[in-house]
């Protein structure tokens, strides 16, 4: 027994660990402060695709179009301000969800 849940044990945390570093380089090419000005609707497709958040979607691309209606500009501002702005992490994230649909 021990040994049939150490296999799957160690196989969840190699799934994770994929996942995670898939995760963290989407973040490191598309979220930093010089990039953000760059998302374009395929980036945002990826974004929604692999955030945790989102996972209780089964449409995405509804999703996604909902977001779209914001406008692509008001996106990338919003993330922006969300990760760098200067303001209380309270005030940035409010901002989101007050400015962003179904993001927040």
């Amino acid at each position: 027994m021990l040994k049939k849940f150490n296999q799957y044990s160690e196989e969840t945390v190699k799934e994770w660990f994929e996942d995670r570093t898939v995760k963290d380089k989407f973040f490191k090419d598309n979220l930093v402060k010089d990039k953000i000005s760059k998302i374009d609707e395929g980036t945002l497709r990826d974004f929604v695709r692999i955030l945790q958040s989102f996972n209780s979607f089964t449409n995405k691309d509804y999703l996604l179009k909902e977001m779209l209606k914001t406008g692509l500009p008001e996106i990338k501002k919003a993330l922006k301000y969300l990760l760098y702005g200067e303001d209380s992490i309270d005030k940035r994230f409010d901002y989101v969800l007050e400015n962003v649909k179904m993001l927040g």
